[in-house]
């Protein structure tokens, strides 16, 4: 997960991230129990752990695609039980495996993302679609 911090200054004491006690249950499973994490801007952390660890499920709350069960999130110096949709937009999530459209070529693909994503930036991509020769 990447986490854009262009508005946040490098020496600034507010973490980018951080949880309390941050937890998830799918009914009498608990999939991630009570995790405390504080991220500022410049570091850099990754989840590991065994296959049912809870990694997807962490993920999944600190995007904002899965609420948290109990406990506190931080985005940003904001505390919301929520991510809220002006945050998910700083916020960038690559999964382990990609699915893409068989039927569907690069380019084409990125036209069809890009309609989930308000600041896609059309230049941007086709600057590095040149760069990796993307069809």
């Amino acid at each position: 997960m990447t986490i854009a911090t262009s508005e946040i200054p490098d020496n600034s004491p507010v973490p980018i991230l951080k949880t309390l006690d941050l937890s998830k249950r799918y009914g009498k499973f608990n999939a991630v129990k009570n995790v405390n994490i504080t991220v500022y801007k410049g570091e850099t952390y990754g989840l590991i752990g065994r296959n049912g660890a809870g990694k997807t499920s962490m993920l999944q709350m600190l995007s904002g695609v899965a609420p948290p069960t109990s406990g506190k999130l931080e985005l940003f110096g904001q505390q919301s039980r929520e991510v809220t949709n002006k945050i998910k937009l700083d916020i960038g999530f690559v999964p382990q495996e990609q699915v893409f459209y068989p039927w569907m070529n690069g380019k084409q693909l990125a036209k069809f993302l890009s309609g989930f994503y308000p600041s896609w930036d059309h230049d941007t991509f086709k600057a590095l679609a040149e760069r990796i020769a993307v069809p």
